[in-house]
């Protein structure tokens, strides 16, 4: 007897047939790529320096101050990121505060 042509064992049951494997969708693939080279292009400029994942400078006008908040309270650096124990300007004068992690100081 031919091997494909045996009869079933009493008891057992033919086994089932296997589903379709689903079909690759082109687009999908060729979307994903386009992703993961844009994702790695941002990353390289931003490692040569070309463009800043960071919070933007400033761009108020007058006196900048940096506040840095901590568990314990906060902090006050001036704009050479010198630590002030408090903000003292005169009244009136244009003040641009920026907060900013504790983890991004020098």
């Amino acid at each position: 007897m031919d091997p494909g042509q045996r009869p079933a064992l009493a008891g057992l049951r033919p086994a089932a047939p296997t589903p379709a494997r689903p079909r690759p969708l082109p687009w999908a693939t060729a979307a994903a790529a386009l992703v993961l080279a844009g994702l790695t292009g941002i990353t390289g400029l931003a490692f040569l320096g070309k463009i800043s994942l960071g919070p933007p400078a400033p761009s108020g006008t007058g006196i900048v101050f940096y506040v840095v908040p901590y568990h314990y309270g906060y902090a006050f650096y001036d704009s050479g990121l010198v630590e002030r124990q408090a903000i003292e300007v005169k009244v009136g004068e244009t003040v641009t505060l920026v907060i900013v992690p504790a983890q991004a100081l020098p």
